[in-house]
């Protein structure tokens, strides 16, 4: 599985992307750095801030249900 982790600075979401690597052995990536590899991959923006709003609302939903799946072995 995937896990992509979003928030503002200085939140720790390295630390918490540890702990969910550790749980659940799932492949975790930061938001930001997921936006940026797509940024400097495509030659214009391709999320409005309005997809970008509902990806970033997607991505929280993913990131509850690892953390309610920790410990269980899934993502």
């Amino acid at each position: 599985g995937l896990v992509i982790i979003g928030g503002v600075s200085r939140a720790g979401k390295s630390r918490l992307a540890n702990l969910v690597f550790q749980q659940t052995r799932c492949t975790v990536v930061h938001l930001d750095s997921f936006l940026n590899a797509v940024g400097n991959n495509y030659p214009a923006p391709i999320l409005t801030p309005r997809e970008k709003k509902i990806f970033q609302d997607y991505c929280d939903t993913v990131l509850v249900k690892a953390i309610r799946n920790m410990g269980k072995g899934r993502c």
